[in-house]
């Protein structure tokens, strides 16, 4: 286990953090300057990145499951994107099956995906898509030359990405001016995020609305704006434990069983804004 003595974002040392949550051995702390809550002490990021290669995190079969109900969000996503700016090239941060870019093409934008579990990159490229395999950071930025682009879009990557400001920061340089970086991740602030959103072998982030415009500002980037929102769910595929684990699933399986799914993606939508929405630019 890797012990850090300084907060990923702002570089905080360790005597000041604060616990927040512990499931089992797993600690959450939160820093007292950028109000950060991750992951301490977490895997080391050899380990974290085995688990997106050997398909043992963000699984391909889930998300071939959900995409039906992914779909309806990614439309949503895709509006409000356009209001900042107009379809052009568009980078798709941990692409997954390929369902975003779809969606995406079907609106004029031209997408390449990238994506860290080779089965999901397979699978998107037997759907027709550009999809490279590989981890994202300024160091691949730097490698990419596929000219500037109209907008990065990264859904529920970031609470993923050892490194926060590395991770903003190339988005923001591969932006052309006026292009928009996109985040999606769960929001800290939200009951229902803390009961099923904490997931440490996978998710070492937990931002709010204060600790993702921290994340922007340091990366040098700006927020256009920042909404919490509520989502519906794919309770079948939930079920199956692959992202939620036990608790999770089990509920699920509940909503399922009683045909409530409707209902419940209602009041999720509504009244649980448990995933923060962040349009942002280059400063």
């Amino acid at each position: 286990m890797l012990l850090l003595t300084a907060c990923p974002l702002c570089g905080e040392g360790k005597g000041s953090f604060q616990s927040v949550i512990r499931r089992g051995p797993w600690s959450l702390v939160r820093c007292p300057r950028c109000r950060l809550v991750f992951l301490n002490p977490r895997d080391p990021d050899d380990r974290l990145k085995d688990r997106y290669r050997n398909n043992l995190r963000s699984p391909a079969g889930y998300y071939d499951r959900s995409a039906a109900v992914d779909i309806e969000v990614f439309r949503e996503r895709l509006e409000a994107i356009e209001r900042c700016v107009p379809p052009g090239k568009l980078l798709d941060v941990g692409a997954s099956v390929g369902t975003f870019m779809e969606e995406a093409q079907v609106r004029d934008w031209s997408v390449v995906g990238l994506e860290p579990n080779p089965r999901a990159a397979a699978d998107a490229r037997r759907r027709g898509l550009d999809v490279r395999e590989g981890f994202f950071g300024r160091s691949w930025s730097k490698t990419w030359v596929g000219g500037l682009l109209d907008a990065v879009v990264m859904n529920d990557v970031l609470e993923h990405a050892p490194d926060p400001t590395d991770f903003l920061s190339a988005a923001f340089s591969l932006l052309r001016p006026g292009g928009v970086a996109v985040v999606n991740t769960p929001n800290f602030d939200s009951p229902l995020a803390r009961l099923f959103q904490v997931k440490p072998e996978e998710h070492i982030l937990y931002f709010t609305k204060e600790s993702l415009t921290a994340a922007v500002l340091r990366a040098g980037g700006r927020v256009l704006s920042l909404e919490a929102r509520g989502r519906p769910r794919n309770f079948a595929a939930l079920a199956g434990g692959e992202t939620l684990g036990f608790l999770g699933a089990r509920a699920a399986s509940c909503v399922r069983c009683l045909g409530l799914d409707s209902t419940a993606n209602a009041v999720l939508t509504r009244f649980f804004h448990d995933e923060l929405f962040l349009l942002s630019a280059r400063a």
